[in-house]
């Protein structure tokens, strides 16, 4: 039992040190000024086809494990069932959605004592909008 937390320890290290360290990269990229916000349009490019298929089926498990829906007043959060949705999957997923949508804020929040995985989207203005449309399937 401990080898096996172990391993899935480092496994969520791992994704979220790249989820992480993507973040961190983009916003320190080029001059030491702040950086003019991406434009509000997902990057269809940035995943390859086999990422894609990869991403879709995470986005499935995440989004069939949602049991509450919060709305934010700059974007949303997903209470997710852990029996259903792991935070690995949750992190693999924010990995890929990160290079395709870099203006979305995510957020990946665990309580103790059992209580249920968070994942929050929200941005500056304008990416509400597009996350509502995301989620009604426009």
């Amino acid at each position: 039992m401990i080898r096996s937390l172990s391993t899935i320890t480092n496994s969520v290290l791992a994704i979220l040190g790249g989820v992480i360290l993507g973040a961190v990269t983009a916003s320190h990229a080029g001059s030491p000024k702040a950086a003019s916000p991406t434009p509000i349009a997902c990057h269809p490019d940035a995943l390859s086809p086999e990422e894609w298929k990869r991403h879709s089926e995470l986005r499935t498990v995440l989004f069939e494990a949602v049991v509450n829906q919060e709305e934010l007043s700059n974007g949303f959060r997903f209470q997710l069932d852990g029996s259903k949705a792991t935070i690995v999957q949750a992190a693999e997923w924010i990995d890929g959605e990160r290079r395709c949508c870099p203006f979305i804020e995510f957020g990946l929040r665990q309580p103790a004592e059992g209580g249920q995985l968070e994942l929050t989207l929200s941005g500056r203005p304008g990416v509400k909008e597009l996350l509502r449309a995301q989620l009604k399937g426009d």
